[in-house]
């Protein structure tokens, strides 16, 4: 589990098939070469579909947890 304080930004690498699962608060997503942008609150989930650089912001205080997937 990774706790963000509001603002603070988390760099993946290399997520592809990733998913992260917001357990509190709120994050913003968005993934290299794609146009747009993702809003995960407290109990949802984003599965990283893109290789490169994944960006999470921590909209408010917020807990993720970053699960891999079995390519």
């Amino acid at each position: 589990m990774t706790q963000m304080l509001r603002g603070e930004l988390l760099r993946i690498t290399a997520g592809l098939g990733c998913e992260v699962r917001v357990r509190q608060g709120c994050v913003w997503i968005t993934q290299h070469r794609d146009t747009a942008d993702y809003i995960v609150e407290a109990g949802g989930a984003f599965r990283i579909d893109r290789p490169g650089l994944t960006l999470v912001t921590a909209m408010k205080d917020a807990a993720i947890e970053r699960v891999s997937c079995a390519a």
